[in-house]
């Protein structure tokens, strides 16, 4: 009896390992599935794949193509899952399936997307201005709107993504929850939450006005991480004045534009608006709707009526927003005038940052400081003179570990810091 149980063992053993074995076998042939979707507009490959037992996919170092664009994107790492490891392995039959999963997990580490004047253009051409854009660009100049270009202009020449999100089934309401996060580098962090019902039962039919999702509740954690900082340099190199000047014209600009049109804007929200617009700001949204709230109704409320029936609560820098305006309307705000309903193509053409809004350059920084700079763009010059550029990651067992950028994508590197002779930081 014995022998018979150890026999038994050793076999499900066997049977596990290769059953195991040829799910990870199936997991590349769905990655050849997805690349051979993909083709020919877009190359996908990568450097590694591998499913956990516990069913989650990790894809590393992944570089896509783009020859439209002729762009070279890359991704660190993306993790994936939506059910067992046995769900997984049918994760191809999960691609074709029109059904939203009962549970998922997403992230994706380090997405960067270089902004090539191609891509830069073909974003452009789909940018339209609208009532916000007008308000947002107020006494910046000649800008018109925080669109593409300006946002190149401002010193991003790329875009760094990570994220992480999971939704599930609730299991009493059958709502969709979910949570997660987007951080860009040097620019947000947004956080959420929420609860959405009727997407299990709309999804796969044709939505209509009686089986529209609705969200039960929504809260925004938004983050600054250094946005405002180019903004708020780039306006104040286009119009002459520092800072702060900028932001007092640019409120004001605001307040008197609204006053045109019957809108008072409250002392607190201007205080909270410039709050806003520092560095490392914080701003929370969270709203609870009330069942007999329509979004085709939202013109005809005022500010308190919207308040109750969203449930809405407002905060910057964890300060509370009682009152933003007296006397609005979605009416009033559309009655100002927008400059503009679409971008120039003959703005696309125009030089790069004509004044040089911002100067950055490499500055020497002692190596005992080294750990202030963690997430910081920095050069390493070593004693053999060899120089190291890219971010810094983190620091460990007296190495600093850093992130290069390369044709095909991000290569990481270690320097041991007894042979740096030299170390700088981009500001």
């Amino acid at each position: 009896m014995y022998r018979f149980l150890v026999r038994l063992v050793i076999f499900a053993l066997v049977i596990a390992i290769s059953l195991y074995i040829g799910v990870q076998w199936k997991l590349k042939e769905d990655l050849k599935y997805i690349a051979d979707k993909l083709a020919p507009n877009i190359t996908f490959d990568y450097q590694s794949s591998s499913l956990t037992p516990s069913g989650k996919i990790v894809v590393t170092d992944i570089s896509l193509y783009v020859r439209s664009q002729d762009l070279n994107m890359s991704v660190g790492k993306v993790e994936y899952s939506a059910g067992s490891i046995w769900d997984m392995a049918f994760f191809k039959n999960q691609l074709d399936d029109k059904k939203l999963p009962k549970k998922m997990y997403l992230s994706i580490d380090n997405l960067i997307i270089p902004l090539t004047p191609t891509l830069v253009k073909t974003i452009a051409l789909f940018e339209r201005r609208s009532t916000w854009d007008t308000l947002n660009s107020s006494a910046c100049g000649d800008v018109k709107s925080f669109g593409i270009n300006e946002y190149l202009n401002m010193g991003y020449d790329f875009i760094v993504l990570s994220s992480e999100s999971e939704f599930y089934q609730d299991s009493y309401s059958g709502n969709l929850v979910a949570r997660g996060s987007v951080d860009i580098e040097e620019t947000s962090k947004v956080s959420y939450q929420f609860n959405l019902s009727g997407i299990y039962e709309a999804v796969g039919s044709s939505i209509s006005d009686e089986n529209m999702p609705t969200f039960e509740s929504l809260n925004i954690d938004f983050q600054d991480t250094g946005y405002n900082r180019h903004r708020n340099e780039f306006c104040s190199l286009k119009t002459g004045l520092s800072a702060d000047k900028y932001i007092e014209k640019h409120i004001k600009t605001i307040v008197d534009t609204l006053k045109s049109v019957g809108i008072q804007m409250t002392l607190a929200s201007q205080r909270s608006y410039k709050d806003f617009l520092q560095p490392s700001s914080r701003f929370q949204i969270s709203m609870e709707p009330k069942p007999s709230f329509s979004v085709d109704d939202f013109g005809y409320y005022d500010e308190n009526e919207l308040r109750d029936i969203l449930g809405l609560k407002l905060s910057v820098n964890d300060q509370n927003v009682e009152s933003v305006f007296d006397q609005w309307s979605l009416e009033k705000f559309e009655q100002i005038v927008i400059e503009g309903t679409a971008i120039e193509n003959n703005d696309l053409f125009k030089p790069r940052y004509e004044n040089v809004l911002i100067k950055r350059s490499f500055e020497k920084e002692s190596l005992s400081s080294v750990g202030k700079f963690i997430n910081y763009k920095v050069k390493v010059i070593r004693n053999d003179g060899k120089i190291f550029q890219g971010k810094l990651t983190k620091i460990n067992d007296n190495k600093l570990f850093i992130s290069m950028m390369i044709e095909k994508g991000i290569v990481k590197i270690s320097v041991e810091t007894g042979l740096v002779k030299e170390f700088f930081v981009y500001r």
